[in-house]
């Protein structure tokens, strides 16, 4: 019969052995993080693309689908289509066309909101009043708003490195400094694509913990667009309500 005292001293190597490879596994993994975080571009080189792309933007083009959460009752729904802006002398100019889950279209310019509702054939209009600097500064975050601005509007933060769709990107985090501002989201996070200029991902952080996550494809900057181009497509016919007046 073998001593008990001997299968340990037998069996202490092997402890050891697995000792050693947890902490080098351990070491790995926290080597492993470390290399993901010094991925993250850094923030000034985000901004000096940004400064250059805003100079030269015009306009944009590209498939959109959106989360939006609900954090009371824990329900997140979504919504699929294709956005169009562009910058004009009055200011920022677009349309949002949704497919999914039913069809509908905005339009906004100036300080006007326009829902275009096909199944009720109703074009639903909104005034947003005071509010339109913020939302025009709103709608081209991301693609026609430079670094320099974000800095002097927003508390900029650089959020790491991801990888969204196998594309890898730099996560901006901006907290307004505006009261106004805060008053539409408390947080929005932009994800840049690495070398790139412009968001393929924002979430808009808005109170009580809801949320809006939107996700860009096929993006366009700069391409051939026309008043047609944001038109509401509602026929003459349609019904107009004038919310909150």
């Amino acid at each position: 019969m073998r001593n008990t005292k001997s299968l340990v001293i037998e069996r202490s190597p092997n402890k050891h052995l697995l000792a050693v490879a947890s902490y080098a596994v351990l070491t790995l993994l926290a080597l492993l993080s470390m290399a993901s975080a010094r991925a993250a571009e850094a923030l000034p080189d985000v901004m000096s693309r940004m400064d250059k792309a805003a100079a030269a933007f015009k306009g944009m083009t590209a498939q959109m689908k959106r989360l939006d959460h609900t954090a009371v009752i824990n329900d997140t729904s979504e919504e699929r289509g294709a956005v169009a802006l562009r910058k004009t002398s009055k200011g920022v100019q677009g349309l949002v066309t949704s497919t999914f889950p039913e069809p509908r279209t905005m339009a906004f310019a100036g300080s006007e909101f326009q829902f275009y509702l096909p199944k009720a054939n109703t074009i639903q209009v909104y005034k947003v009043g005071g509010k339109r600097d913020q939302i025009d500064q709103f709608m081209v975050l991301g693609f026609g708003t430079s670094g320099k601005d974000l800095q002097k509007n927003y508390t900029v933060k650089l959020g790491g490195a991801e990888t969204l769709n196998g594309v890898k990107t730099t996560r901006i985090e901006l907290v307004p400094k505006d009261s106004k501002t805060l008053e539409l989201f408390q947080r929005l996070d932009l994800w840049i694509p690495e070398g790139g200029n412009h968001a393929v991902q924002q979430k808009v952080f808005l109170k009580g913990g809801d949320y809006k996550l939107i996700s860009y494809t096929d993006v366009k900057i700069n391409p051939p667009l026309t008043d047609a181009s944001f038109d509401l497509g509602a026929p003459r016919n349609a019904k107009k309500e004038y919310i909150g007046k």
